[in-house]
């Protein structure tokens, strides 16, 4: 998904959050912090996690194959995934209609992925989170879901479910949104739903959407520790947090 960035955050009468990138560096840990964990904010949707005994084999990995090897060249500093970790890859290209845009903005390195009841923007290397921000309820992002069947006027609280399960071991689940919240950028109105991954690890993401429903898996690297120490996070490389 999206990574983190400083955002201006603008909201009208109607209740609409206009989210505008900035090119802002923090150079005061203090401040960074502070905008970290604003990360952990979910825009009043609430999540309940679960433990689960085994993975669940009736629920199958996202539609678009997902593949073990990347197709483009990963961002520099992004973790290497396991081979057992099947991270989705949007091979198929996907134009949303119009008037969203047909294809992320650039800054954002990313591939639209899902059909136009539901879709989102993944990694086209496959998706991997990392330098996530840890708080007591796990590791915090923001995931962001388009449909045409959304408008931010109509529902400017989408009732939108975002579930997570972990792939590769007997693990916890989640439950997130219900609702989630809305944005808009220049790639049209989308709606914002904030995780928190209770551990790292191989993840099937699935958001539910009135009928429709969208899977992925990522792989979630547990390197906030090195974040924290290290200067090259702080000095611009990416992250994975919005």
């Amino acid at each position: 998904m999206r990574r983190c960035r400083v955002y201006q955050v603008r909201a009208s009468a109607a209740g609409v959050v206009s989210i505008v990138p900035g090119a802002i560096r923090l150079v005061l840990l203090a401040a960074i912090m502070l905008v970290l964990d604003s990360c952990a904010s979910h825009g009043g949707a609430t999540q309940q996690v679960a433990t689960s005994s085994s993975p669940d084999a009736s629920s199958p990995p996202s539609a678009a194959t997902p593949g073990a090897s990347a197709t483009s060249t990963p961002l520099a500093g992004r973790p290497a995934v396991p081979v057992s970790c099947h991270v989705t890859i949007p091979a198929a290209r996907f134009v949303p209609p119009r008037p969203f845009a047909a294809q992320p903005p650039a800054e954002y390195h990313e591939r639209w992925y899902g059909t136009t009841d539901l879709w989102t923007a993944l990694d086209p290397a496959g998706e991997v989170w990392w330098a996530l921000p840890r708080d007591q309820y796990g590791l915090s992002q923001k995931t962001a879901w388009y449909s045409r069947a959304f408008s931010v006027m109509k529902e400017p609280q989408p009732a939108i479910t975002v579930r997570g399960r972990r792939l590769d071991i007997a693990g916890p689940t989640f439950t997130a949104g219900g609702p989630g919240t809305n944005a808009i950028d220049a790639s049209g109105e989308w709606m914002l739903v904030g995780l928190s991954l209770p551990t790292p690890g191989c993840w099937e993401i699935t958001g539910q959407y009135q009928s429709h429903t969208l899977r992925y898996a990522v792989w979630v690297a547990d390197d906030y520790t090195r974040r924290l120490r290290g200067i090259p996070y702080l000095m611009g490389e990416p992250s994975r947090c919005s």
